[in-house]
């Protein structure tokens, strides 16, 4: 899916039948794959595993991926659900420009040729965020900083909502305690 012209990223929450998921794709962004609700088996670049609700992904571009969903594995309305959020090289860029701190970070995962799996902590941390009120009107953890940018006031409640919004970022670029699926293009 490409990037929009006007967008840094994208944004989907979706409900669908399980017959209904996107089959064999790649793309030219990155991946963050949260499934809320389903099971079964997952293919990326040339691994197949099971997977369960409550894991998060994340694809590097030109990684052929899908998800097939186990029919009986659903909501009571007999839908999947995941969370997709896609951005590209563009949109890291322009966070290692605004925050020079996230750099070496970036750079980390710049280089990376293999999808991620995410330990359960840093699962945790970003599915809180994905899940968030705010993320479901496709608003990114990132814009959450937009205040401080501006330099405008915000309260003490405002600054620990933006520095939990800002740990998804350190959970998402840092993987010493992540599982690495080895995967070829």
């Amino acid at each position: 899916m490409p990037q929009s012209e006007r967008r840094s990223f994208t944004f989907e929450n979706v409900h669908l039948a399980p017959d209904e998921q996107i089959g064999l794709h790649q793309q030219s962004t990155w991946e963050l794959s949260y499934v809320i609700v389903g099971s079964g088996m997952r293919l990326i670049g040339d691994m197949t595993e099971p997977f369960l609700g409550g894991e998060v992904v994340m694809i590097p571009p030109e990684i052929p991926h899908c998800w097939y969903f186990e029919d009986d594995d659903t909501d009571e309305q007999g839908r999947i659900a995941n969370i997709t959020v896609t951005f590209d090289n563009d949109f890291l860029d322009r966070c290692s420009g605004t925050f020079p701190e996230l750099c070496g970070h970036i750079d980390k995962l710049k280089k990376k040729y293999d999808a991620v799996k995410f330990d359960k902590e840093k699962s945790e941390a970003i599915i809180d965020l994905l899940e968030d009120n705010n993320l479901h009107h496709k608003y990114c953890p990132i814009f959450m900083a937009i205040p401080l940018i501006k330099k405008q006031k915000i309260d003490n409640k405002q600054m620990a909502q933006q520095r939990k919004k800002a740990s998804f970022f350190r959970h998402l670029l840092t993987f010493q305690t992540d599982y690495n699926l080895h995967c070829n293009p």
